[in-house]
């Protein structure tokens, strides 16, 4: 559930006047006090919003591969920012090597690729995803571990995204939003497309009213003498249906190849640690050589098997 990431003077403060409530009204027989304050918010919802654009992408890369993929995302907050929105305008895959589990940068490439975008880019740049293929898309203890060092250095006026799609169109997403003091899981986010060009949202919302779920069909043969003897036949889809769909856009997005790309390189991943990470940009100097270390986003150990042959962060 939604909930705040710091604690602010008036929470504190509500909190402990809860607590001197509860401590005056209870009683201790045991002499022992125990009291618990959930954080979480319920009724608080963000919306994950995408272009036709980012969206396709985002598809392409996870459908177009039977490797993990990587890449980053351009996000900026709705123009009304009373609402928990952000939206997703383009995808920028960086350097990497990959296999069907992880995804590798070299620090040296990646630093190189990311000052070569320019401030507007390099600041809109809020977004870390990868594929799953056809894994769940529970995050591995290396993308935690990446996550937790990139929200350490996020500053009071940032937001970051964390985003993981696998083919199944199952995702985890994660909102870290330092201004608003907020926290928002996967439950807690609705994924839409924005309408454009192509019409994907009019078409997708079309489809669904023509779309139905078959009802399961049972058939029963053979005398009842004291045992059953039947058999069931049909099928069931009720697990298929379109309020079931991770995302209700993404049900008949189109399948697509993705073309070769010269910073996808399938080969076995160097074992390596990721530098600090510097989300935001500065103004830059002179010499662009001078800015700080950049994350090197890798490797991500996401299968659930032995890891074994797998690198050792």
């Amino acid at each position: 559930m939604a909930r705040p990431i710091k604690m602010t003077e008036s929470l504190c403060r509500e909190i402990l006047q809860e607590f001197a409530t509860a401590l005056r009204g209870g009683r201790y027989p045991d002499g022992k006090i125990s009291y618990t304050r959930l954080l979480t918010q319920a009724n608080r919802k963000a919306t994950l919003s995408f272009t036709e654009q980012a969206y396709l992408k985002m598809l392409m890369l996870v459908n177009g591969t039977d490797k993990e993929v990587g890449w980053h995302g351009l996000v900026h907050r709705a123009e009304d920012e009373t609402k928990d929105e952000y939206i997703v305008t383009d995808l920028l895959v960086y350097p990497q090597e990959v296999t069907g589990a992880t995804v590798t940068t070299d620090q040296s490439k990646y630093e190189t690729w990311l000052m070569g975008h320019e401030d507007e880019v390099f600041n809109q740049i809020r977004l870390q995803g990868h594929s799953h293929v056809n894994m769940s898309c529970v995050p591995s203890p290396t993308d935690t571990s990446l996550y937790d060092r990139i929200f350490s250095q996020l500053e009071e006026d940032m937001f970051y995204v964390f985003l993981i799609w696998n083919k199944r169109n199952e995702r985890m997403v994660r909102i870290y939003d330092m201004a608003k003091n907020m926290f928002f899981d996967t439950d807690d986010v609705t994924v839409q497309v924005l309408d454009g060009p192509y019409g994907i949202r009019e078409f997708l919302s079309n489809a669904e009213t023509m779309v139905k779920t078959a009802a399961p069909i049972y058939s029963y043969s053979g005398p009842y003498n004291g045992a059953y003897a039947g058999s069931y036949s049909g099928s069931y889809g009720g697990a298929a249906g379109w309020g079931n769909q991770p995302v209700k856009s993404a049900a008949t997005a189109p399948a697509a190849t993705l073309p070769a790309s010269p910073v996808l390189v399938a080969a076995a991943p160097v074992s390596q640690t990721p530098a600090a990470v510097t989300p935001k940009k500065k103004k830059r100097k002179k010499k662009k050589e001078s800015f700080p270390s950049y994350p090197a986003y890798g490797p991500y150990d996401d299968d659930e098997e032995d890891d074994t042959d797998l690198p050792i962060m």
